[in-house]
């Protein structure tokens, strides 16, 4: 993150404790929605879709783990 987003890495270490501090990703769709074309699988079942894209790098379709304690 500090490469691509400096200020915003400079923000968060200054502003949060190491061990409080965690870099999560999400992608809510699990894919590219195109306004012309309709995505059979996302129209069938949206609350199947996404993942959090853990700081490891790994994913994990449980989205409860970006509110977990």
């Amino acid at each position: 993150m500090r490469s691509c987003l400096p200020f915003l890495d400079e923000f968060l270490t200054a502003t949060w404790e190491p061990a409080a501090l965690r870099i999560l990703g999400l992608s809510s769709t699990e894919t590219t929605l195109d306004p012309d074309i309709p995505n059979e699988d996302f129209v069938d079942g949206p609350e199947m879709k996404g993942y959090v894209v853990l700081a490891d790098g790994t994913h994990s379709s449980d989205l409860t783990l970006l509110v977990a304690p």
